[in-house]
């Protein structure tokens, strides 16, 4: 929560959080001259372009690559397009980048509405991981939002590291509807029967949450 500006939010974590948080701005500045980039997408122009090309290629160096493959990552590209086509026109995408010595190296993907920041995608460059970039970027973003008018940031996956920044975790039911087709039955067989079955062998519980600094 940002109802008190980022230092309440900053004084309300915890001493293990804050002294986490200025291990990996040390780093970040070991690494090299850092610099945000907070865009703002008017919807379709060039310069949106470029600044989605960026975003792709960063995409393909992420953790989710070697988990997935490239493949996979690269057919989500056409939704996050969607999404930045969509809302930019209304002003309501925040695509903000982090460059060290002039090269970007992670990225963060959301929807400003209603003075909530809804967090969309992050993304770095393995490269970089032991500086944890997503993390240093997603908390330069944070310090941005008040002035901006943002109470709240809603950042959706039910990942481990959001734990550590997470003011409440709020669980979140997901509805599927599936039409009496074949391919509809096999999409639910997946979705509903294999998926939480897979997950369960994995050691991974199937939740879908929703988590609230």
């Amino acid at each position: 929560y940002l109802e008190n500006g980022y230092e309440g939010y900053w004084n309300a974590q915890s001493q293990n959080f804050r002294r986490n948080q200025k291990r990996i701005a040390k780093k970040v500045e070991e690494a090299g001259k850092w610099r945000m980039e907070r865009l703002n997408c008017a919807g379709g122009t060039a310069a949106e372009d470029e600044a989605f090309a960026r975003l792709a290629e960063i995409a393909v160096k992420g953790w989710r690559v070697k988990v997935r493959g490239e493949a996979v990552e690269r057919r989500h590209h056409g939704f996050y397009r969607e999404v930045v086509r969509g809302f930019a026109p209304r002003g309501m995408i925040d695509l903000s980048f982090l460059t060290i010595d002039g090269k970007d190296v992670a990225f963060t993907l959301a929807i400003l509405e209603r003075q909530i920041y809804w967090q969309i995608l992050v993304a770095y460059d393995e490269k970089y991981e032991e500086c944890s970039p997503g993390t240093f970027l997603l908390q330069q973003v944070f310090r941005a939002l008040p002035a901006a008018g943002i109470r709240r940031i809603v950042s959706h996956g039910g990942y481990e590291y959001k734990k550590r920044w997470a003011s409440e975790i709020v669980p979140e039911t997901s509805v599927c509807v599936f039409s009496r087709s074949l391919r509809a039955s096999l999409s639910h067989l997946m979705r509903v029967r294999l998926l939480p079955l897979v997950e369960r062998m994995q050691g991974r519980p199937y939740l879908h949450q929703h988590k609230h600094p």
